[in-house]
């Protein structure tokens, strides 16, 4: 059985137009069957009319009840089929709506996740759940009523999840402020603390600058420490400078002492004072002596120095036995005193007679250069009358080599 309206409706849809009072009545009183549609419109009567009026014609062809499967009453559609299509439509419709609803609800969550604006995107994420469920609302009796749940609980995990996007955000945001504040902070600090070693290193400037403008003490016990550590080295005894007899540029007398600390023993004598720094005994000497010339203004500057034990040292044998003879003694050159032009060369005589018994490098400069001296002794006493017990020679440097300027043996004065 159908209901008024859709017996109405399946009329219309047959016969083609409304039914009148008395075929709605009828109706009623079938209990609105759909079935009785073509009598109540008279239809059958019609046909029957129609078989009297043509005598001789088969009435078989026109009885209704003949009529095969698919007739006029297999074209009444049934109660419990859709009425219309357009029921159909809106079922359509909604689910397109909880698609796009979906669809804007990732669009939103990516978003405010990966961008800086999360209030936006947190806002539009509330309208969208407000979307969800109007669109849920509108299909709670349709087809696309679980799709329309599913994209409302989206909604709602992503109105949720753009929320933790803003307080993500806004953290991000205030550890950058306090970390930009820090590092402000640190800059300032080690602006003001350069400011302050600035100031304090121009004090301590002053204060040196003006203690180099006093004048040096003369009592030697100002520059005397008898446990003074020796470091003197040929690089920083060279580094010196020596003003001369006629020069005022020589190191001062403060610098030699804030460098190298005071000396072991000074003496002072008139304008002069001298400074000796020394170390070991015996062929372990070591001995650095400085001479100062004091100034108009008080001050004492580096004139002159020698030095000796600090450079590296030529080769000894303790047990040299003597391998001289008088006569290679006398075959020994002698060259000139400053230069050592002439003289016989040190690696050729180290090389026949080899190591020394002792040896020493001296160190120089009064002023007019740095000179190197090498004296070395072969000395062995136990020795027989043929060979020399003693052989004492002095070198001079000059491009890199030793050249023999002074010599002396036992038998000079034979």
């Amino acid at each position: 059985m159908a209901t008024k309206e859709e017996w109405v409706g399946l009329f219309e849809t047959v016969v083609g137009r409304k039914p009148t009072a008395d075929e709605f009545m009828a109706a009623k009183e079938g209990g609105f069957d759909p079935s009785q549609i073509m009598s109540i419109a008279g239809f059958h009567q019609n046909q029957a009319d129609s078989t009297k009026a043509t005598p001789g014609k088969n009435t078989e062809a026109v009885t209704p009840s003949k009529q095969p499967m698919g007739g006029v009453n297999s074209q009444i559609p049934s109660a419990s089929q859709p009425a219309t299509g357009t029921t159909k439509s809106s079922v359509d419709i909604g689910m397109v709506l909880a698609i796009v609803s979906l669809v804007l609800s990732l669009i939103f969550l990516l978003a405010a996740w990966l961008t800086p604006f999360a209030v936006t995107f947190l806002v539009l994420s509330v309208l969208n759940l407000i979307f969800a469920g109007v669109v849920l609302f509108l299909n709670l009796k349709k087809q696309g009523k679980l799709l329309s749940i599913v994209a409302t609980a989206v909604a709602g995990i992503v109105l949720l999840s753009s929320l933790g996007a803003l307080v993500f955000h806004n953290s991000q945001e205030n550890q950058a402020a306090v970390d930009e504040r820090k590092t402000s902070q640190k800059t300032d600090k080690d602006v003001a603390d350069d400011s302050d070693n600035d100031d304090k290193s121009d004090g301590k400037d002053s204060k040196d600058a003006a203690d180099d403008d006093k004048a040096d003490s003369t009592d030697v016990n100002d520059y005397i420490d008898k446990n003074a550590k020796f470091d003197w080295t040929e690089k920083n005894f060279t580094a010196l400078k020596f003003a001369g007899y006629d020069s005022k540029e020589g190191t001062s007398l403060k610098e030699i002492i804030k460098e190298h600390g005071k000396a072991n023993d000074a003496e002072v004598s008139g304008n002069d004072l001298t400074l000796t720094y020394e170390s070991g005994t015996g062929t372990n000497r070591k001995e650095a002596r400085l001479r100062f010339e004091k100034q108009y203004d008080g001050r004492f500057i580096l004139s002159s120095g020698s030095a000796y034990g600090i450079s590296e040292s030529v080769k000894v044998n303790n047990n040299y036995k003597s391998n001289w003879t008088k006569a290679e003694y006398d075959e020994l050159a002698e060259g000139d005193s400053e230069t050592g032009d002439g003289g016989s060369k040190w690696t050729d005589i180290q090389k026949k007679y080899g190591d020394p018994k002792d040896a020493f490098i001296h160190l120089s400069n009064y002023g007019n250069g740095f000179s190197k001296m090498l004296d070395v002794t072969y000395s062995d006493y136990d020795s027989d009358d043929s060979k020399l017990s003693y052989v004492a020679l002095d070198f001079v440097e000059k491009d890199g080599e030793y050249y023999l300027v002074h010599k002396y043996s036992d038998q000079d004065n034979d």
